[in-house]
């Protein structure tokens, strides 16, 4: 539960991302909408440390739309951030086309590993929980459920790109990417039997498109916001899936349980079994698949960041 604090004159200080009355871009699920900052306020969180947040209006949206959000989910209202939108749009529109819908409601029907578009419900509040600090994942993320090498990968990644502000090398190399990962472990699954192949089959063209409907929402750091933007503008036309490799990939992994919880139809075991033979495929070949090196952030980008309110390091 959010408990309103009185802001103190440390906070006061601080420079916010927007203010109030300003027009902004925001996120909501993996796309940005134009919003107003209406008011911000001082929170305390589960843990009782102090966090600021941001009350949006979308514009056009009714006002019980509105809601509080953390400084990672706003864009300024600039040319740049215009770009960023159409771009986003755009490449949301190619994903969603008719035969990804089609493709998913029969993933659905059939137990696949399908997480619901969060701009699938027509305006409507989020109905997913998440944490603040990354679009889905904290500090305190929950790897118990992976095999050990996973959660030290998990671990390094969250250390590299929030302490030590390092990037993952994108885009992903050749064979790296999530599309290849995902081809190679429907390969190696039906090499080991008919009936694991289809299981890998159903559960890699679920895990694509819940991957690409999650990263711009749900599995970036704050710090890696800027390099996602730069992506997109780059690559406007290349799904997300072939852009990033293991490393995202593996996040969202962290998340699908709890995701897969919230959807009408409950996860089955063909399901989880599926989600479990990945994580094992990921685990064997992480020596394969994960960055050699991360890469350092030059001195122009992290000063971007710092603009945006993501360059400290989180705590």
């Amino acid at each position: 539960r959010q408990v309103a604090v009185t802001l103190d004159a440390e906070t006061m200080e601080r420079q916010y991302v927007a203010h109030a009355g300003e027009q902004i871009l925001c996120y909501h699920g993996p796309l940005l909408y134009t919003a107003k900052c209406v008011k911000i306020q001082n929170f305390d969180d589960e843990e009782g440390k102090p966090v600021v947040k941001y009350k949006v209006h979308y514009l056009g949206w009714r006002s019980r739309y509105d809601e509080w959000v953390t400084d990672e989910r706003i864009v300024a209202d600039d040319d740049h951030g215009k770009e960023l939108m159409r771009s986003l749009k755009a490449k949301a529109e190619r994903d969603q086309g008719s035969s990804r819908k089609k493709k998913a409601r029969k993933a659905v029907d059939t137990g696949d590993v399908v997480v619901a578009d969060a701009d699938e419900t027509n305006g409507t509040a989020r109905k997913r929980p998440r944490t603040e600090s990354m679009g889905g994942m904290g500090s305190d993320v929950p790897v118990g459920d992976l095999p050990p090498s996973l959660r030290a990968q998990l671990v390094d990644d969250w250390n590299y790109v929030s302490q030590e502000r390092r990037l993952v090398p994108l885009p992903a190399k050749e064979n790296r990417s999530v599309c290849d990962i995902l081809k190679a472990f429907q390969a190696a699954a039906q090499k080991s039997s008919p009936g694991d192949g289809g299981i890998a089959k159903d559960t890699a063209a679920g895990v694509e498109s819940a991957f690409n409907a999650a990263i711009g929402s749900a599995l970036l750091y704050p710090f890696e916001r800027l390099q996602f933007a730069e992506l997109c503008i780059g690559h406007p036309d290349v799904p997300f899936s072939q852009l990033f490799g293991v490393e995202h990939l593996t996040r969202l992994l962290v998340l699908l349980p709890s995701q897969l919880a919230l959807e009408k139809a409950p996860p089955t075991g063909r399901m989880m079994r599926g989600v479990e033979m990945l994580a094992e495929f990921l685990s064997e070949r992480s020596a394969v698949y994960f960055a050699d090196d991360y890469e350092m952030a030059p001195p122009p980008y992290i000063r971007g960041n710092t603009q945006l309110g993501h360059g400290k390091a989180e705590a």
